[in-house]
């Protein structure tokens, strides 16, 4: 028997009360599988920023960092991948290690789920507040099918930095 109290493994796909299920294998108005059965290895992959205030430089006074946001459908985990520059002197790669999120205060008794991410929603973790301006097609084609239509997609802004790391990178090539 399937625990249908339980998001994610164990029970049944999360927010299905909130969300058309269309995408959903259904059999006789039940679930065909239990979701971490139904959506192995499927991952939503949306594109994003945030913004970081820099103190140290006289040149800038805040900088983007550009992060993948992964939402893996099996069991309502979320992780956060921050795009590795050379040479930035930041710490890069997994910000934040895949597990289930919660939402901030006064909502902090719930997790994210797949309906609280699309396309030109900001989404806080940890008090860090993400836009997020594109996604893979397999992202737009499943929030497709659940009835979610996905906002248009944005331009990653660029900041000093950014730029004058690229013109170095162009001059040394």
């Amino acid at each position: 028997n399937i625990d249908n109290s339980k998001p994610g493994i164990g029970g049944f796909p999360s927010r299905k009360d909130e969300l058309k299920l269309s995408a959903y294998p259904v059999e006789n108005g039940q679930p065909a599988q239990a979701a971490w059965l139904a959506f192995d290895r499927q991952v939503l992959r949306f594109y994003g920023h945030f913004q970081e205030t820099v103190q140290e430089t006289n040149g800038e006074n805040s900088r983007y960092r550009y992060c993948t946001v992964l939402f893996y459908l099996e069991d309502d985990t979320l992780q956060v991948n921050e795009r590795v520059t050379d040479n930035s002197g930041l710490n890069q790669g997994t910000l934040i290690r895949r597990h289930r999120i919660p939402k901030p205060a006064p909502n902090d008794d719930k997790f994210h789920t797949v309906g609280d991410l699309n396309v030109g929603r900001e989404v806080t973790l940890y008090g860090r507040t993400f836009l997020l301006t594109s996604c893979d097609d397999f992202t737009t084609d499943f929030l497709g099918k659940l009835g979610i239509r996905v906002g248009g997609f944005l331009d990653a802004p660029v900041d000093r930095h950014t730029e004058m790391l690229d013109r170095k990178s162009t001059r040394l090539n």
